[in-house]
């Protein structure tokens, strides 16, 4: 994501505005006043960092995690590149699969994109 000069302006401005709210106590003589104003600032950084983590938590649930969406992306680019054949049973772009165990281990066949909601299987020609 990428922000525009008005956005950084307009953060800029919210950064300057919040900090002279607390310039009397920043700026006090007072070890305690100071004292005070460094622990309220560290309590609202705390709220402000528990939001962001929940929001990120949400957006998790809801988009999932990183490689989850970058292996998203990847089998759509296969799906659109390669001219995979449609699968019998239900008709979504089928994918290059390889048998991992018992005796055809290691051959290649034709699997639904949408396993394991769908089990469709065609022999490569």
């Amino acid at each position: 994501m990428q922000h525009g000069p008005d956005e950084i302006r307009r953060f800029s401005q919210t950064v300057r505005t919040e900090m002279a709210k607390f310039d009397r106590w920043l700026k006090n003589d007072d070890p305690v006043t100071f004292a005070n104003a460094m622990v309220r600032l560290c309590d609202r950084t705390g709220f402000l960092l528990r939001r962001q983590l929940a929001s990120q938590g949400e957006r998790f649930v809801e988009e999932g995690g990183f490689r989850e969406r970058m292996t998203q992306e990847r089998n759509k680019a296969k799906d659109q590149v390669n001219e995979n054949p449609a699968c019998p049973q239900c008709g979504a772009p089928m994918r290059m699969r390889t048998v991992r165990k018992g005796p055809r281990t290691g051959e290649t066949f034709w699997g639904c994109s949408k396993y394991p909601a769908c089990d469709g299987v065609t022999e490569m020609k």
